[in-house]
């Protein structure tokens, strides 16, 4: 991430003395390019050893993936990593005991010492032992430092690693070899990652920062020349795990917005210190998609300084900083999710490493941060309503007569009504099959009169399925019961109540997280084109009764999820980005979030924050069963600026189109008054045309300079079509500037329309197209629209056709869409729909609903004025045209004198006046 200048909180406890602080661009690079070394190495290395033909015959073969491969070489440079820094903590040590309270030393520092040394390069014998030291800190009664009893952490799980063995199989299978001099090469390359792991800079924090980076590497194996390598596919590689790190500024205002409040109100309610230490070890904070434990890193620290307090208060006294504080908040408070194993296990280690105690199992903290993907899970309330129809849609492979009839047979069997469960020992089997019931192959069934020509032995998992398994698991046969459990690992299925039943185990006024926060990842929408994705958006449809779904950012899915993870009186602050705000597929989701909380703080970035990621972003923070009526704080920028606060009313906001009004202050959409007689929509219509318009132009474009121009009807021959980026105020560059469609360059692109007439499907909608009317551009800082009062131009895709249902009021309604009014009202509703955050991105129907000047005289005056700026679009058109339009159409809105400088000002600097550029978002 780019640098930027750490601030301490204004709000709450101060930032604790070890929290992290902002690593240098180059640091970062520095020992981000140390653990791609190091992965180098070993990548290297097991390959070119003799003793491993298998592991290179299984690459070769494909059963084991570049990508498999290299993450299994990342689990080895954590496991490498992890020895090192704890080694120099005084961490590694193991029972010396049966009952655990002597501690010894487990030796980890030969590998390091052997690194600067000269042992025999061509042996293997600082690979066995670290085998053997994985052996026993994987071992259950055997390390309890970092296991807990009967079952390893995932760091040391060998089933991370299955083709890079340290030790044979316990079946018999040989172990995988590498050379002294490769390992020591990997050993040497980690140093500067301890180093920094373990300095000052940054902390553990490195950890995570190192593999964020990983991920904009693709491996590269050529199995013939036994060689590893990385090839940089940049932020792209991040995007498609939506991985990004968050700059501490950002999770310092989560934690001031969401942790602080709870914890002031649970310390209010305590009356004395031994209460007090009782109410801050029962607050609850949750990160549903935690990836490396940044939020949840902070979180402790900052309970963990509350606790400290509260102890030296109850004790008369103490040193701050103490370790045990922080290993309490750890047990008792924090809880997290990641669907990357690699991540939520660096997420276990930093906590690990931060509770700074030998004696906790590691494993204990895999438990806190837990593998799974966060929106994919069933909850009481669907597995009580049974499976719905609308899983057993077609997808990818799947038949839809065999869709069909799973359908039928589903809803029958869901109308004779469920029948008490006896047994909840199998209650993870059954919410899996409700996931798997989605993600089922809906291409035969185990009845063979059913559907003709489909006979076999599959069947499908319905309410009849679900129904037994509820009753007795053994009644369905094996293999569905193996099929269940291999879709539900494949997708990462994730219950929460089962999960983590200390939380939902009560009533729910009482069950709940206290605070949930994080991150989660930007990836685009929950529908797309491929069949896992579909899947997956289903689940989440259904789950969430249909309000996350559509077009939405994934994102949104996950802070409507918080807001049912937390408790009544808890809070939720996640950073999302800024189409939140006003997508329309996201309505829903304000909607769903404000009937359960009122919305408290807003934080705006004005800047893109996340290197790499072109999206803006905000964070919203819900306090829910919070007052329907009151304040809220507004903040912006990456230092947090305020920018003042409003009054609003959470239940009126809720039934509002957007909340991008409440960001516009922060991009300097001015306040003011004016006055409006009705919208363009009682004068107009307006259409958006579709992607089957635009393809079905193929084959039908012509140049200009192709055709005889000598013709009197050129142009109802051969209608020119133009394209938002030849759209400017007043102004249309139609064979003036190049245009770009269906994938080609055109200099003044025309359609045949005799051609379309007897071989296209699109005549009629030229028709259509070719009169009078208003052409309004997209994705631009002030709304920019064209008049084609002879209606000579065909628009295309993405451009808004406004026409008026009277000619008269043609220039009229032009006037009332392109007035400085307009644009500002845009924006302030629309704000952070577009591409960038202060792009006016308008749909059909945004456009109809813009205000119409209420005084009539000046409305007209306006419309001579943009005619006139229309009768000079040329190159070399001066600006005071536009600027004497602007004032008039600005005074026929009544705007107040003291306001309309500001929002002429304002404008005239969005169109770029003065450059005589209309500068694009």
């Amino acid at each position: 991430m780019t640098p930027r200048r750490r601030t301490r909180s204004d709000k709450g406890c101060p930032i604790a003395p070890h929290a992290d602080r902002a690593t240098p661009e180059s640091a970062t690079r520095e020992i981000s390019a140390a653990l791609a070394d190091a992965v180098v190495a070993l990548g290297n290395g097991f390959l070119t050893h003799p003793h491993n033909a298998a592991l290179r015959a299984s690459l070769r073969a494909c059963e084991l993936s570049d990508r498999a491969y290299r993450d299994q070489l990342a689990w080895i440079a954590y496991r490498l990593l992890f020895v090192f820094i704890a080694d120099d903590r005084g961490l590694l040590c193991q029972p010396d005991a049966e009952d655990g309270t002597q501690l010894r030393p487990i030796p980890a520092r030969c590998l390091r010492s052997l690194a600067a040394g000269e042992p025999d390069p061509d042996a293997s014998d600082l690979w066995d032992g670290f085998g053997r030291l994985a052996s026993v800190l994987a071992t259950p009664d055997r390390a309890s430092d970092v296991t807990s009893r009967g079952e390893p952490s995932r760091l040391w799980d060998g089933a991370s690693t299955p083709d890079l063995p340290g030790q044979p199989h316990p079946g018999g299978g040989r172990a995988v070899r590498l050379r002294n001099n490769d390992l020591l090469r990997a050993v040497r390359a980690l140093e500067p990652v301890v180093s920094q792991a373990n300095g000052q800079i940054n902390g553990t924090a490195v950890l995570g920062l190192i593999y964020e980076r990983l991920l904009e590497l693709e491996p590269v194996v050529d199995v013939d020349a036994c060689s590893f390598a990385w090839r940089s596919v940049g932020a792209s590689g991040r995007r498609v795990r939506g991985s990004f790190y968050t700059p501490p500024e950002l999770v310092e205002h989560v934690l001031d917005t969401a942790l602080e409040p709870v914890v002031a109100d649970r310390l209010s309610a305590a009356a004395s210190p031994t209460e007090r230490e009782r109410a801050i070890l029962g607050i609850t904070v949750c990160d549903p998609a935690a990836g490396a434990g940044h939020f949840l890193i902070g979180a402790a620290r900052r309970l963990a300084t509350h606790l400290e307090r509260t102890r030296s208060e109850r004790d008369g006294g103490g040193a701050p900083g103490s370790p045990a504080a922080v290993r309490d908040v750890i047990a008792n408070c924090l809880f997290g999710v990641d669907i990357d194993p690699i991540a939520a296990t660096i997420g276990a280690v930093r906590l690990w490493l931060e509770a700074a105690d030998p004696r906790t199992p590691l494993a204990s903290l895999d438990h806190r941060v837990r593998v799974g993907d966060a929106l994919l899970g069933a909850t009481p309330e669907v597995l009580a309503r049974g499976i719905p129809d609308d899983a057993f849609t077609a997808r990818g492979g799947d038949a839809k007569p065999v869709a069909s009839y799973y359908r039928r047979r589903n809803r029958a069997e869901r109308s004779e009504g469920r029948h008490a469960v006896a047994d909840g020992s199998h209650t993870k089997l059954v919410a899996d099959a409700w996931c798997a019931a989605f993600a089922w192959r809906l291409h035969d069934t185990d009845r063979p009169d059913a559907i003709e020509g489909s006979p076999g032995a599959w069947d499908a998992i319905t309410e009849g399925t679900l129904r037994a398994l509820e009753r007795d698991p053994e009644t369905i046969p094996a293999w569905m019961r193996d099929e269940i459990e291999r879709i539900a690992s494949d997708r990462q299925f994730f219950h929460w109540h089962l999960e983590f039943p200390e939380v939902f185990a009560g009533p729910d006024s009482e069950s709940g997280f206290d605070v949930v926060i994080g991150n989660p990842p930007f990836l685009n929408q929950l529908e797309s084109a491929t069949a896992t994705a579909r899947i997956s958006a289903a689940i989440i449809a259904a789950t969430t009764g249909g309000i996350a779904k559509g077009y939405a950012d994934q994102s949104s899915a996950f802070l409507l999820l918080a807001a049912r993870l937390t408790r009544p009186g808890g809070r939720v602050a996640m950073i999302q980005p800024q189409s939140l705000l006003a997508a329309k597929d996201a309505r829903p989701v304000r909607t769903a979030v404000l009937e359960r909380g009122a919305l408290t703080h807003l934080w705006i970035a004005t800047e893109q924050v996340f290197e790499g990621a072109s999206v803006f972003t905000c964070a919203p923070t819900i306090h829910l069963g919070g007052p329907r009526r009151g304040a809220l704080a507004r903040t912006s920028t990456i230092e947090r600026k305020p920018i003042g606060g409003v009054e609003i009313d959470c239940d009126a906001l809720r039934k509002e189109e957007t909340w991008a009004h409440l960001a516009a202050a922060a991009f300097g959409v001015p306040e003011f008054e004016h006055h409006a007689a009705g919208t363009v929509g009682d004068l107009a219509d307006a259409t958006a045309d579709f992607r089957d318009q635009y393809y079905g132009l193929e084959g039908f474009l012509v140049e200009s300079d192709a055709l005889d121009h000598h013709t009197d009807d050129v142009d109802a021959r051969y209608p020119p079509i133009v394209t938002t980026g030849l759209i400017d105020l007043a102004r249309c560059d139609w064979s003036r500037r190049p245009a770009r469609l269906l994938k080609r360059g055109w200099d003044a692109p025309r359609i045949d329309r005799a051609r379309m007439r007897a071989e296209g499907a699109l005549s009629e909608w030229i028709d259509r197209r070719l009169v009078p009317k208003i052409i309004l551009a997209t994705q631009t800082k002030v709304i920019e629209v064209y008049v084609d009062e002879p209606g000579r131009l065909v628009p295309s895709l993405p451009l808004i056709t406004v026409q008026p249902r009277s000619r008269a009021d043609l220039w009229r309604v032009a006037v009332a869409l392109a007035s400085p009014v307009g644009a500002a009202l845009a924006l302030r509703r629309y704000a952070g729909a577009g591409l960038t955050a202060q792009a006016i991105k308008l749909s059909a129907k945004q456009a109809l609903a813009l205000p119409i000047p209420a005084n009539a005289s000046a409305w007209d005056a306006a419309a001579d004025l943009l005619r006139r700026a229309h009768a000079t679009d040329r190159p070399e058109h001066p600006p005071e045209v536009l600027e004497s339009f602007a004032r008039a159409s600005i005074d026929a809105f009544g705007v107040p004198r003291a306001d309309a400088g500001p929002l002429f000002d304002w404008w005239a600097a969005r169109l770029g006046i003065g450059d005589n550029a209309a500068t694009r978002a």
